[in-house]
């Protein structure tokens, strides 16, 4: 993970009404997906936040997250689909 995608992560996390993030993430089961995700929080490690596909919070790893896009929130639309990357 860059330096960049912690304050895009940090900066969606203090402006959640304007900023979401598009994020590619690798998971256990070496699956790739893109998911549009709203964070709540981040402690380095972990950030939990709410999956716009799933409609649900989840734990993503700083470890699995490939790519962090900001994204204007107005944008998007919900619920927001998890594509296979």
């Amino acid at each position: 993970m860059k330096p960049s995608d912690v304050v895009s992560i940090r900066r969606a996390i203090r402006e959640p009404d304007r900023f979401v993030l598009r994020i590619k993430y690798v998971d256990s089961k070496l699956a790739i997906t893109e998911r549009v995700v709203s964070p709540i929080s981040f402690d380095g490690r972990v950030m939990q936040a709410l999956c716009l596909g799933r409609e649900q919070v989840r734990s993503f790893t700083v470890d699995g997250i490939a790519t962090v896009e900001i994204v204007d929130a107005n944008k998007v639309l919900m619920p927001e689909p998890i594509r296979e990357a």
